[in-house]
């Protein structure tokens, strides 16, 4: 009986396997080079999640160990934020004076908001132990909490206050006292929540409304690949396709007229986003429906069995399934630490070596799939360093030089969007026509950015190609149909090709054209064709 038992692996391993196998199948069916060359990225976080098993399973009393280092580490970013804030050391973002270890304020303030959700359960129960022990633990969650709740407001992260919500709720609904608490009071909590939600909805208004739009075109983007996936690595080319054929809907160029609805809100709250601010959605369309679900089911159980084991940990994992709701926590290996953590827990709860045959065939087997790909991985940072380090040349328009560079950091650098870009700009200002238009149609692959539509056309116009420069012009502005560049660059090349009709038009659309904002960037789009117009023998109206 023993030797049965030993074989029958948890439901998270079985549900973790089960995911695994399908995210590989579907990334080898939809995917490519790129696709596989990032799935090493997968390997490394199942391998991670099969040794924290075996750990938790030899001996599952770690976990109050892993918390408090969950609580110090929370409390090193803290000091880290506070110290950004006062500027004795510099943030990981020129435009934000606050972001941790991270390059980005907002998965920053989710991290704290999982850490403080975490330290939630041990505030609501003081415990009668008084030893020194548990002093320590006292002293660092109350450290944790006060330090957190400090710093979170300087992210202005709205997510991250939603999932602070959704640890308080959640440590209310697993403590004894707290549970009391919340049928005494309910009505209060529940006006808590709404003002709550309605604070975030509010702050931002015009930000929240193009997080709702995106998850619109995120669904569309699923459906629109019949729900098969599309690749890992491909969410930003199969967003944009998807944004581009939903504004053609709604716009059309007819001569030269743009013709459009002026005051169309989701035409003004549009973006090109290279995460999709919804983790779910995310691994519906790279992997396709049957992964999500098994995602989704995968994470139901984990909760289920954190209820009565690890509160914790099931109020920080809460968390970070409600920040994936509204941001990227996927992409950031600190969320990805603390998640593989409370799964590992979860399965290990109670079991000791019971069940550890098959988790320590998965781990092997996990491990020699990774072991082999470490150095490709260490290779790929490395090489995003140096490119990193020689953007000045690009900046500093010496497109030689930089060429040279990006040629040399190509192979590894495939799924990297802001590098493919600059390479084929790079390669068009030296005269390299095909060279790149290859890199920049790969760029189109791991990209929605409008950009590179706006180089294809440039290319196709230097090399006469009239009729094609005109439709990659078009499509840039169908994926941010908010923006006048793309339109200024119709009328530049109407202009230039003696085509008056269509110039006219498109100088007249440029000038009533309402976009998001009016900024110096505007005017000097209008003031520049209006001149165009001047300089034809037209005098503008």
């Amino acid at each position: 009986m023993k030797k049965i038992k030993c074989l029958c692996p948890a439901v998270e391993d079985i549900l973790s396997l089960t995911l695994f196998l399908s995210m590989l199948v579907s990334n080898r069916i939809h995917g490519d080079e790129v696709s596989a060359q990032l799935f090493n990225q997968i390997y490394v976080i199942f391998t991670g999640y099969f040794l924290a098993r075996l750990i938790l399973g030899v001996n599952h009393k770690l976990v109050n160990p892993i918390i408090t280092g969950i609580q110090l580490w929370a409390i090193f970013e803290a000091i880290k934020g506070i110290l950004q804030i006062v500027g004795i050391i510099g943030s990981g973002n020129i435009l934000f004076s606050c972001t941790g270890s991270f390059d980005n304020p907002g998965p920053y303030g989710g991290f704290l908001a999982v850490c403080t959700a975490i330290s939630l359960p041990r505030l609501a129960c003081k415990g009668q132990n008084s030893n020194g022990a548990a002093q320590i633990s006292r002293i660092v969650t109350y450290t944790s909490v006060v330090l957190c709740c400090i710093v979170l407001p300087s992210t202005q992260s709205r997510a991250a206050l939603l999932a602070v919500a959704g640890g308080v709720l959640s440590c209310l609904s697993v403590n004894t006292k707290t549970r009391s608490f919340a049928r005494r009071y309910w009505l209060l909590l529940a006006l808590c929540v709404i003002v709550l939600f309605t604070v975030v909805l509010a702050f931002k208004k015009q930000s929240a409304s193009g997080r709702v739009f995106i998850n619109k075109i995120n669904l569309k983007t699923m459906v629109d690949n019949r729900m098969r996936g599309v690749g890992m690595g491909h969410f930003a080319s199969a967003y944009g396709n998807a944004q581009t054929s939903y504004f053609k809907e709604r716009i059309e160029f007819d001569n030269g007229n743009l013709v459009y609805y002026a005051n169309d809100r989701e035409r003004q709250v549009a973006d090109a986003p290279n995460a999709p601010f919804n983790e779910y959605f995310r691994i519906g369309i790279e992997f396709g429906l049957w992964p999500l679900l098994v995602f989704v089911l995968l994470c139901g159980v984990t909760l289920r069995n954190l209820w009565n084991n690890v509160p914790e940990l099931l109020c920080g994992f809460v968390s970070i399934l409600l920040f994936m709701l509204f941001s990227y926590p996927l992409s950031k290996w600190q969320f990805l630490t603390v998640s593989v953590v409370c799964m590992a827990c979860s399965a290990g709860r109670d079991n000791g070596m019971a069940r550890s045959g098959i988790t320590v065939v998965a781990g092997l087997f996990f491990l020699l799939l990774t072991v082999p790909e470490l150095p490709r991985l260490r290779e790929s940072r490395i090489d995003r360093a140096k490119w990193e380090s020689q953007r000045f040349l690009y900046e500093g328009k010496n497109f030689d030089n930089y060429e040279y560079c990006c040629s040399q950091l190509y192979e590894s650098q495939k799924c990297n969007c802001a590098f493919l870009y600059e390479y084929a700009y790079s390669l068009f200002m030296n005269g390299k026509l095909e060279e790149s238009r290859i890199v920049a149609q790969q760029g189109l692959g791991v990209s929605c950015n409008p950009l590179l539509f706006i180089l294809l056309g440039d290319l196709d116009k230097a090399q006469g190609k009239i009729t094609q420069a005109e439709r990659e012009y078009e499509n840039a502005f169908y994926v941010l149909p908010d923006r006048l560049y793309p339109l200024s660059k119709l009328a530049t090349l109407y202009y230039e090709n003696h085509d008056t009709a269509r110039f006219v038009n498109m100088v007249n659309s440029i000038r009533t054209f309402k976009p998001r904002v009016e900024s110096a960037s505007t005017k000097r789009i209008r003031f520049e064709t209006d001149e165009m117009l001047w300089n034809s023998g037209f005098v503008p109206e």
